[in-house]
């Protein structure tokens, strides 16, 4: 079979995570199959610059710089070179396919904002993913979730349950330095209103006098947008106001070692995100030996069952109290690290891509929908 890969809406985040630990898995589980992934020119030696693809994959490089180069390129030239390479099956890992599509369509949705009505408010950038999403999702011959929780959003929307899928994704363990501990509680979350963040502020401000002035909250994360940015600004002017300007760090530049360095040295880890679809910094964290502290939202208490922390998102009161457990009961916290790696080495690229294979096949087999 042959099978075309849409990365043109892989950019940032969890989305370049997944392309760079998958498609190399594919290509060596998948060796009776041809692929070829279609990827932005500026992305592609960022995701891959210092991984050798195998030679069953052929590399079409496209312009995408813009929004409306990239729409361009994924609706009106891939479908071309689909055509061009006799494409079996497209599959589309980020949310997206073309709107005209012969061959079978595979899409996964990774992002599963279109299907939240709660917590955001959403600009003309986010309705216009809604829109492509939504006709994706009923375009699309499967449908893939990656968690019980996002696939229960989708069928609420009406959309068949025949031809949706759940399927986890994989954890790539970082290879930690040895270091001392440092009384550090952790985020790794690129910034934006849902992930939730100023409730983590407001609950370190409500930790204990002699816990605040020990520890430091830090959180690593990029801004991408106006929007993102505006809320850096407006987490940066809540810090202030708590007077927390020595205790809490914004990191917005942060290279693997020195997040390998972070993971390493932590005490806590916390997520207090309130839509998340797989969440891969609580699976880095949990097999990294932190215990976790999440908020009781979306998939997190799917994905954490029971290998650490919920507090109740709306409550910087719970979410200290829970803070304060975890340091104040040492023996809570190893067992809870103990708990989340064993959770987190449940998770592997090649128990995902056995699965996904197994889905193109299923596929493969049952006549095109005309």
């Amino acid at each position: 079979m042959k099978i075309a890969i849409n990365a043109l809406s892989a950019k940032i985040g969890g989305g370049v995570t997944y392309l760079r630990y998958l498609i190399p898995e594919l290509a060596l589980q998948g060796s009776e199959h041809k692929f070829c992934l279609f990827i932005s020119r500026s992305h592609f030696d960022e995701i891959f610059n210092d991984i050798k693809l195998s030679d069953n994959i052929k590399i079409i490089k496209l312009n995408t710089d813009g929004p409306l180069l990239r729409i361009v390129s994924e609706h009106c030239f891939l479908p071309f070179y689909l055509v061009k390479e006799r494409i079996d099956l497209l599959f589309c890992p980020a949310n997206i396919m073309p709107l005209f599509v012969l061959c079978k369509k595979i899409v996964w949705i990774q992002n599963i904002f279109p299907f939240i009505k709660k917590y955001i408010n959403k600009n003309l950038r986010d309705r216009l993913l809604d829109i492509f999403t939504m006709i994706s999702a009923l375009k699309a011959d499967r449908i893939i979730l990656s968690s019980k929780d996002s696939l229960d959003l989708v069928l609420e929307t009406g959309v068949s349950r025949s031809k949706c899928r759940q399927c986890y994704l994989g954890v790539k363990p970082f290879s930690l330095p040895l270091v001392n501990k440092e009384k550090i509680i952790l985020l790794v979350s690129n910034i934006y209103s849902h992930k939730n963040i100023k409730t983590l502020v407001r609950a370190f401000s409500l930790l204990k006098e002699e816990i605040r002035q020990e520890f430091r909250l830090i959180i690593v994360g990029k801004t991408v947008g106006i929007e993102s940015e505006a809320e850096l600004n407006a987490l940066l002017c809540l810090r202030k106001k708590l007077y927390l300007d020595e205790n809490v760090v914004f990191n917005t530049e942060v290279d693997g070692k020195e997040l390998a360095h972070l993971y390493a040295s932590s005490l806590i880890f916390v997520m207090p995100s309130l839509i998340e679809s797989f969440s891969f910094p609580v699976f880095e964290a949990m097999s990294s030996g932190l215990p976790v502290i999440a908020a009781n939202a979306t998939c997190l208490p799917e994905v954490l069952d029971g290998a650490g922390l919920l507090f109740r998102p709306d409550s910087p009161v719970d979410l200290a109290e829970k803070l304060t457990r975890l340091i104040e009961d040492p023996g809570l916290a190893a067992t809870l690290a103990i708990k989340g790696k064993e959770r987190a080495a449940l998770f592997t690229w090649a128990k995902t891509t056995a699965l996904l294979l197994g889905y193109f096949k299923e596929l493969e087999k049952e006549p095109r929908n005309t």
